[in-house]
C-alpha cells in the first residue's frame, strides 16, 4: 500500500531518475544550486550535519559527504532508501 508521501511516486519512476540524476541538467543544476546556498551562508567552511529530505537514490548525500558533512537523508520509497544505504 502506497503511502500518501509515496502514492503517485512509483518504483520505476525512482528508478528512472536514479538513471538521469548524474548527467541530467536538471540535477547538475539543483546540486550546483545547493551547494551554492551553502557556501553563500557560510555553511561549507567546516563539516556541518545536514538534513536531506526526499533524498531520492542519495546522491546529493554522496556528495555532500564527500565534502566532509556528515548528512542523513528521509525518503518516502523503500527503493530510495534501499539505494541510498
Amino acid at each position: 500500500m502506497a503511502t500518501r508521501a509515496s502514492a503517485g511516486f512509483s518504483a520505476e519512476r525512482l528508478g528512472r531518475l536514479a538513471q538521469l540524476e548524474r548527467w541530467h541538467f536538471w540535477f547538475i543544476g539543483r546540486r550546483a544550486l545547493v551547494e551554492d546556498l551553502l557556501a553563500r551562508h557560510g555553511l561549507h567552511d567546516r563539516p556541518r550535519r545536514l538534513l536531506d529530505v526526499g533524498c531520492g537514490t542519495g546522491l546529493m548525500i554522496e556528495r555532500l559527504g564527500a565534502r566532509g558533512h556528515r548528512v542523513l537523508g528521509l525518503e518516502a520509497r523503500p527503493e530510495g532508501v534501499l539505494a541510498a544505504a
